[in-house]
């Protein structure tokens, strides 16, 4: 297992590459496509969302996860754990982006591994400036939600490419945002949140 640790800001993001990374990504997808809740999904492509799979039935992302748990302990000396409500397959079709966020208070580290990432998939592009407000927004469902809105920037972008059976690990609180996803093939990644055991957020 080969592990890159950048300071960016000066912020460690770690970068893991998984060996095994091409059966690991096979099994997923095909387990992945296999559910119920994949071929929900199916229906309708061009709406962009998160969803989860229950456990059960993704034992290689259980690996994958297990694997991102016992690095942060080697790498930090903490013993954090991933709920089943704490990761979650992103997909990204072809014109969509992800806007800036991050994913505080609650969760201590994030991650994500990418499973499926074809030429010119979105890129996740970490952002660091505190000069930046909250701006009420109301998506086309009608929901109402929160966007970055950025007034001033102190630091470059720090910008990584989606590399399949690439794990990237960065601390929650660090806001982040993802490129364009530029080809009609799908990118596929599982994102997931770090927290203490006996954490209630």
């Amino acid at each position: 297992m080969d592990i890159q640790r950048d300071s960016i800001f000066p912020i460690e993001v770690f970068q893991i590459a998984l060996h095994n990374s091409d059966e690991i990504n096979n099994n997923i997808l095909t387990q992945l496509y296999a559910s119920v809740e994949y071929k929900e999904y199916s229906k309708n492509k061009l709406t962009y969302k998160n969803f989860s799979v229950p456990a059960i039935k993704m034992n290689t992302v259980q690996y994958v996860l297990m694997r991102a748990t016992s690095i942060i302990k080697s790498l930090t000396k903490q013993t954090l754990k991933i709920d089943d409500n704490n990761w979650w397959f992103n997909i990204m079709q072809a014109g969509q982006l992800i806007k800036a966020h991050n994913h505080s208070p609650g969760p201590v580290w994030s991650g994500v591994y990418y499973v499926k990432a074809p030429a010119g998939s979105g890129k996740i592009c970490f952002t660091h400036s505190r000069t930046h407000i909250k701006e009420p927004t109301i998506l086309p469902s009608g929901k109402k939600t929160n966007y970055y809105k950025y007034i001033g920037q102190h630091y470059p972008d720090k910008s990584y490419p989606a590399t399949e059976g690439t794990m990237l690990i960065y601390p929650s609180w660090l806001d982040h945002k993802v490129s364009m996803h530029c080809v009609p093939e799908s990118r596929i990644a599982i994102s997931f949140n770090l927290t203490y055991p006996f954490a209630i957020l």
